[in-house]
């Protein structure tokens, strides 16, 4: 984790809350970090606090998810993206998740269902 740029602190911090990302690959965990860094403007210390977002799926969950949170701000249905506001939406589990956010303004934004879905359908083509 040094590597990518987070201190010795964070890093042990890091493997006591989640010492399952630290058998993933450099590369697994190095996309990640660069999509939050870059497309969520994450900072690594947002990302410390709450490492288990490090072991989710790019395809089947950060990304489809962001897709809906992004469609919502855009929409003015939700306030500012943070870090707190995103990762909590990708801890969620699917249930929660539609539930919460896609069927409740599905009405108001119909494009929502297909953000979610074109992207879930084509992460699962990837397979």
């Amino acid at each position: 984790m040094r590597k990518l740029g987070f201190s010795h602190a964070e890093s042990l911090s890091m493997f006591k809350r989640q010492p399952g990302i630290f058998v993933l690959s450099k590369e697994n965990v190095q996309s990640r970090v660069e999509f939050f860094t870059v497309k969520q403007n994450f900072e690594l210390s947002d990302i410390a606090k709450d490492p288990v977002i490090l072991a989710l799926s790019l395809e089947k969950r950060i990304i489809p998810r962001c897709n809906v949170l992004e469609v919502l701000y855009s929409s003015g249905l939700m306030g500012r993206l943070n870090a707190s506001s995103v990762t909590g939406a990708l801890k969620l589990n699917e249930e929660k998740f539609i539930k919460k956010y896609v069927t409740k303004y599905q009405m108001t934004v119909p494009e929502i269902v297909n953000a979610y879905k074109i992207q879930i359908g084509l992460a699962e083509l990837k397979e």
